[in-house]
């Protein structure tokens, strides 16, 4: 199989397809492809998606920034892969010493079904390098592996069930995390981190009281986080982007230096919008505003941008905000709820 130099430079737009297409290759006819081409050639080494591959290495040739998608079991797959740096599994593997063939790996993602159970814990102690680790439905991940990660800036947790908030307390380094449906998490967890980035959801055990121990937090996302509230986060300054989902907002000054707000499902049970003096875009959906004339009192000192949509309450008021916001509104589907998101 064989591509030649194209015929004109109009060719040159067939590429990004042919790449969507090698994902998909087998590996019997992938390992025969010729980039006779010196076009094809360099374009394939700015090639920075997934290649589906086993146990060969001339890919990496042929593709040196390609991610791989490693769908076996056995450590000898890696042998040959000692340069790379980000790896995305679909199967969690077996031997502890699966990872020693990769000194260089900074991020690492592994996908698994939640029943399947059989990722060791000591196999992480090769991963020094390791700065980003994204894991889903892994049963296995223990706190003891995450110990052997202090290093790590950046942690998702999806349906991780073994994971306690000690696990989190022994990454004195984080400043990314993203937990979803991490049950045994509490607010004991962010105790003296210096998390930038939170995005929680579906956590109940995780409160305001361990949302404000976050000293260094700029941007928090939370969906169906019952005891998160927003409550007491003016004595957060630095946080500056915030999202919250399902919240009865009760002072409105909690808010007053955020410039980028996102409220999807909420009540706005008071007027004081006078006191959101740092907001640069507000988006809001789907939420309750008990005194929709009071949307006026929003200074637009900053705002660039306010987005409203599925608002039943602030149909009778749209041509007043076209008027008092003029090109900074966005505003449709304000006549019923959309209860999807």
């Amino acid at each position: 199989m064989n591509w030649n130099e194209p015929s004109d430079h109009n060719n040159m737009e067939t590429l990004p397809e042919l790449y969507e297409i090698l994902a998909f290759f087998p590996i019997r006819d992938f390992m025969n492809i010729r980039l006779i081409s010196s076009t094809f050639r360099e374009w394939s080494k700015s090639y920075d998606r997934t290649i589906c591959t086993g146990k060969h290495s001339r890919w990496k040739q042929l593709f040196p920034k390609a991610q791989l998608i490693q769908p076996k079991n056995h450590e000898e797959y890696f042998n040959g892969y000692i340069k790379l740096e980000k790896l995305t599994l679909n199967h969690p593997i077996v031997q502890e010493n699966a990872f020693s063939q990769l000194p260089h790996l900074k991020i690492l993602e592994v996908w698994s079904h939640r029943r399947i159970q059989h990722m060791s814990t000591p196999m992480f102690r090769h991963l020094s390098q390791l700065h980003t680790l994204n894991m889903f439905s892994n049963h296995d991940l223990t706190d003891e592996a995450l110990s052997y990660l202090p290093q790590l800036k950046r942690l998702l947790l999806d349906h991780c069930v073994q994971i306690t908030s000690k696990g989190i307390q022994s990454l004195k380094q984080l400043v990314d995390l993203h937990l979803h449906t991490q049950m045994r998490i509490t607010d004991e967890a962010f105790e003296g981190l210096a998390i930038q980035e939170l995005y929680i959801n579906q956590n109940t055990l995780v409160t305001d009281q361990g949302i404000l121990s976050l000293k260094h937090l700029t941007k928090l996302t939370t969906f169906k986080t019952p005891h998160i509230r927003g409550v007491g986060y003016k004595a957060m300054p630095q946080l500056t982007t915030l999202y919250l989902n399902g919240v009865f907002l009760s002072d409105y000054s909690d808010f007053k230096h955020v410039r980028f707000l996102i409220l999807n499902h909420c009540t706005l049970p008071d007027e004081d919008y006078e006191k959101w003096t740092s907001l640069r875009t507000i988006q809001i959906y789907n939420t309750f505003i008990a005194y929709p004339s009071a949307v006026f009192r929003i200074p637009l000192t900053h705002l660039s941008q306010f987005t409203i949509e599925h608002c039943p309450c602030m149909v009778p008021y749209e041509a007043a905000m076209r008027t008092y916001f003029g090109e900074k509104l966005m505003c449709k589907h304000l006549q019923y709820l959309h209860p999807m998101y």
